[in-house]
């Protein structure tokens, strides 16, 4: 093997507000498949994301290659969240 080759595992981890099994959007599609994209390309590849299913909270998986953790939904993604109120100059 050539010396220059980085044979460490190359991971990624992705934060979102929900994930391709939960909510199937456009976001949520293109980030699975990139995700599965880096596993098959020997990414270690783990995704956090809240979830509405309260049996799936602190709870982790595999789905595809992809790990899984599940976190309480929270609102924590202000970008998400919808907006109440026009914006000021908007």
């Amino acid at each position: 093997m050539p010396r220059n080759v980085d044979t460490r595992t190359k991971r990624l981890c992705i934060l979102m507000p929900t994930f391709f099994s939960e909510r199937v959007g456009g976001v949520e599609i293109q980030t699975y498949l990139i995700a599965k994209h880096l596993t098959a390309h020997s990414w270690k590849v783990h995704f956090i994301a809240e979830t509405k299913y309260r049996e799936k909270i602190n709870t982790s998986e595999i789905f595809d290659g992809i790990h899984v953790h599940w976190i309480q939904k929270r609102g924590l993604f202000s970008f998400a969240a919808p907006r109440t109120a026009p914006r000021q100059g908007a």
